[in-house]
């Protein structure tokens, strides 16, 4: 009976280490830690931002983005403007459980586009309005975040950083468009030089 035993005891380590390999090899394939999952997940958001900010700043755009900036900043509310002011999407219950924030966030963004970042903290709840503003440009629109308290550094700083990051966004969008209106004027010229008669 002790042979027996003998023989399961080893089947069922060896089952115990074959698993244990399996298992030790699978997840070294996997991103383990949880600080590599935290920042594999800000890459995925950013560039899930991006593919949106691409096509430039208008209203399907800026719908396609606001749920991934908001991500981004960890806010309660997002909301993207073009420099006129006009509202072109947002993102967060937020909005909609006050909506006269929304109506705030428009000032606030006005006022933004023309002046630099805006915080409103008297309102409940605090607004920050920050410009996407390329270095030496007018700006491109206005990124208006909504938090419940009062904002800290620490979310300043991640909203001007989400910002810089949606304005660099931008600026490679309309670089892509003036290459394409380039190639289109080059084009025209050279069938021109080819024959006058186009």
């Amino acid at each position: 009976m002790s042979a027996e035993f003998g023989v399961v005891l080893v089947a069922v380590l060896a089952v115990a280490a074959l698993i244990a390999a399996v298992l030790v090899i699978r997840t070294r394939r996997v991103v383990a830690t949880p600080a590599e999952r935290a920042v594999h997940a800000t890459l995925h958001t950013a560039a899930t931002a991006a593919r949106a900010l691409r096509k430039g700043l208008d209203a399907e755009s800026a719908a396609a983005a606001v749920p991934h900036l908001r991500e981004l900043t960890g806010a309660a509310g997002v909301a993207l403007y073009d420099t006129d002011a006009t509202l072109l999407a947002h993102d967060g219950s937020i909005w909609t459980t006050a909506p006269a924030t929304l109506a705030d966030a428009g000032r606030a963004a006005q006022t933004a586009a023309t002046g630099g970042r805006r915080v409103l903290t008297g309102t409940a709840p605090a607004l920050i309005a920050q410009p996407l503003l390329p270095d030496d440009s007018e700006a491109l629109g206005v990124l208006v975040v909504a938090s419940p308290t009062r904002p800290g550094p620490g979310l300043l700083g991640a909203i001007g950083e989400v910002a810089r990051y949606a304005t660099g966004q931008l600026e490679l969008a309309e670089l892509g468009a003036s290459r394409a209106r380039l190639d289109r004027a080059e084009v025209l010229a050279l069938r021109a030089q080819i024959s006058p008669h186009f």
